[in-house]
């Protein structure tokens, strides 16, 4: 009977540690929902759909390799009007 009884003692010690560790998983899920949630309103509150955001993205990224592409053609011209006038002297 002893037996039955260390047993239930060491079940019952389980539960209590793995109610507590419940506990300690739930606030942490809580705290990172709440981070969530308030990373969604501020990209919300910058005018994107979080939806949308790998869209939006692929779209900043074509705009900026638009921009460099020009200010690359831009280096060049000047490059080569460098280069003419340096040949002139």
């Amino acid at each position: 009977m002893e037996d039955k009884v260390q047993r239930f003692l060491k079940i019952q010690e389980r539960l209590s540690k793995a109610s507590e560790s419940k506990i300690r998983v739930e606030e942490r899920l809580k705290h990172e929902r709440e981070k969530l949630e308030a990373l969604v309103s501020e990209i919300k509150d910058k005018g994107y759909d979080p939806t949308k955001l790998s869209e939006i993205k692929q779209a900043k990224e074509q705009e900026l390799l638009i921009a460099l592409e020009e200010i690359e053609k831009e280096t060049e011209e000047v490059t080569r009007k460098l280069s003419e006038i340096e040949n002139l002297s």
